[in-house]
């Protein structure tokens, strides 16, 4: 079984985006933002962007650039 982190830097370096309430939705994951961090520090290239839902809701949506490039 996955941890949620594996979990999330699959599904980041697969090309998807991901919100916090998806992970929650998705992994069970409810701090996002930490795991982000410790994805960030393991190396790979993590962006963000803010982005507003259709009730003026402003979430964080993280992304991977091509293929998962590293810091390294």
């Amino acid at each position: 079984m996955k941890t949620q982190k594996e979990n999330i830097r699959d599904w980041l370096v697969s090309g998807k985006t991901l919100t916090g309430l998806m992970a929650v939705q998705l992994f069970g994951c409810t701090s996002l933002s930490r795991i982000v961090a410790r994805l960030k520090k393991e190396g790979l290239i993590i962006k963000s962007e803010y982005a507003t839902n259709s009730s003026g809701h402003v979430f964080k949506k993280y992304y991977i650039n091509d293929n998962g490039e590293t810091n390294r």
